[in-house]
C-alpha cells in the first residue's frame, strides 16, 4: 500500500440514517478534500449559449 493511501479517510454524510451520496475521501494531515479521477468536477461543465 502507498503512503498516501494510508492518510486518507472517508467521510459519509448521512440525514435521518440514510447515507447521502458515495462520502468524501479528506486527507488526514491536511483535512483538504481529495478528488477522485471518475468524479465528475462541479467546475467542468460547459456551457453553451444560444440565441
Amino acid at each position: 500500500m502507498q503512503n498516501s493511501e494510508k492518510n486518507v479517510k472517508k467521510i459519509i454524510i448521512t440525514v435521518n440514517g440514510e447515507p447521502v451520496g458515495n462520502g468524501i475521501l479528506i486527507d488526514t494531515i491536511t483535512y483538504a478534500p481529495i478528488k477522485m479521477q471518475d468524479e465528475p468536477s462541479i467546475h467542468s461543465t460547459k456551457t453553451t449559449n444560444s440565441p
